[in-house]
């Protein structure tokens, strides 16, 4: 249970305050709790992609974990960062100068992964598979000396980035997904003005600085209980991981004619499991709880529904809400500010999952998109809702 006294977290959040505008505690719980995951678990790493709009927050805090002993951060990433294949001097391993054997044990905190986001395609490709070749901790390279090294280095990862990251997302999945994400809420104007009005008032950026960081410290010097997740909670998350591993799925269309290339397969979700379940042990810790319950669930299903494309995120909400009523092509594409032919193609990618039934209009004619209406299963209708938090129809 959490003590009657502020926790550590809730003491950062306090001191963070009195210098930045803070909307949503959630981010801060969330980036700890990978934090406390990484270090404090004997598991697979935990790597967490945090998308918001330049100045919505996002990077300050990250900051703020800079210059701990179990952090190390980068403004972003090259190919040849974490394995340069470069010997300072010798042929000893220890001069070698890639960064990846700095940081076993630690979490790489990536200020703006956007930058990379907006490299060459293939770029993107090579580097997005190093990662997934590191993950499990063990990648051996080959170099042109003829020189072959093994790198033993497990780490996690926290990436700032934008919603650059939406026009990518289903190249990364098909490139094998390792990434969480948590998505920052979306500012209202008046958030906005508060934000820059509290930030322009600041006239001491360096002990702000100072002072949020020695908080963000403290935190992370925490020594945490490992907490225990009821299996009553681990059945919810294994129903979401499966849920979230088929939503997300790539499917891949012919570049001319939009045909289908081949039947998607969606992943098995071991790993998602894994990873959310790891996350939400971390949260525990960062709340300094000794039990995950509906609190934890409730963060768990916002980070899962966010690993999911953002345009198929709208629609499965948009279904979601109409559920059990059917939805019309023109009726989805107006409610989410999309085109009518896009829409059609998303809805038609979720109908290849299996979430969806594609119902033939009686008559129908003109364009494709016209001829059919859209419903939610009925299983991933009631799943979706209970995710979602909406509360259950009446009954007509």
């Amino acid at each position: 249970m959490v003590s009657k006294k502020n926790t550590r977290l809730q003491q950062f959040i306090a001191v963070y305050s009195r210098w930045l505008t803070v909307e949503d505690h959630d981010y801060f719980e969330v980036v700890f709790g990978c934090c406390f995951a990484n270090i404090h678990l004997n598991s697979k790493p935990v790597w967490l992609y945090a998308v918001g709009t330049s100045g919505s927050g996002k990077s300050e805090l990250l900051q703020s974990l800079d210059g701990h002993p179990k952090i190390e951060l980068l403004s972003s990433l090259t190919e040849k960062t974490l394995i340069s294949g470069l010997v300072l001097s010798g042929d000893e391993d220890s001069n070698d100068a890639s960064f990846l054997p700095k940081l076993n044990g630690k979490i790489l905190i990536l200020k703006d992964f956007t930058t990379l986001m907006k490299e060459r395609r293939e770029v993107l490709a090579n580097l997005m598979g190093q990662l997934r070749d590191m993950y499990d901790g063990k990648s051996r390279r080959a170099f042109g000396t003829g020189k072959s090294t093994m790198y033993v280095s497990k780490f996690g990862i926290i990436a700032g980035v934008t919603f650059e990251i939406d026009k990518h997302i289903t190249t990364l999945a098909a490139l094998g997904e390792r990434f969480l994400i948590y998505r920052l809420p979306i500012l209202t104007r008046d958030q906005k003005k508060a934000r820059a009005l509290t930030a322009s008032r600041n006239l001491n950026v360096t002990r702000q600085e100072e002072k949020i960081q020695k908080a963000a410290h403290y935190v992370l010097d925490l020594t945490p209980i490992k907490p225990e997740i009821p299996e009553e909670i681990m059945l919810k998350l294994e129903t979401l991981a499966e849920f979230v591993a088929k939503a997300r799925t790539h499917v891949e269309r012919d570049r001319y004619n939009r045909e289908v290339v081949y039947d998607p397969e969606p992943e098995v979700h071991t790993r998602l499991l894994k990873q959310l379940s790891d996350l939400a042990r971390g949260i525990c810790m960062a709340r300094e709880k000794a039990c995950a319950g509906l609190s934890e669930l409730r963060l768990i299903r916002k980070i899962g529904f966010d690993c999911i494309p953002s345009n198929r995120a709208k629609l499965l909400r948009l279904l979601a809400l109409r559920f059990p009523d059917k939805i019309s092509n023109q009726e989805a594409a107006d409610a989410c500010k999309l085109s009518r032919s896009a829409v059609y193609y998303w809805l038609d990618d979720l109908h290849k999952l299996d979430l969806v039934k594609k119902i033939t209009i009686a008559g129908g004619s003109g364009h494709g998109w016209s001829r059919y209406t859209w419903v939610l299963r009925k299983h991933y209708g009631q799943l979706l809702r209970r995710i979602l938090g909406l509360k259950r129809k009446r009954s007509r």
